[in-house]
């Protein structure tokens, strides 16, 4: 994968999260992981607590998102 394909999310990836593929939902985790536990760094959450906070952090947005 070059630094190109990885600042691009494509529309098969989020379809896939919207269906529950666990390669999209892998494919997400791998990208994205890095972005959100350096975000939860910057608003000051300890490094040894960002573990803790991640991993299945992102199956709650869409679930929250489509009961609106």
């Amino acid at each position: 994968m070059n630094d190109h394909s990885l600042s691009i999310t494509t529309t098969a990836l989020l379809d896939g999260l919207q269906g529950e593929d666990a390669e999209a939902w892998y494919a997400f985790d791998q990208r994205y992981r890095p972005i959100v536990a350096g975000v939860l760094r910057r608003m000051g959450v300890a490094a040894a607590e960002v573990p803790d906070l991640v991993p299945g952090r992102a199956r709650i947005v869409p679930a929250r998102l489509s009961r609106r």
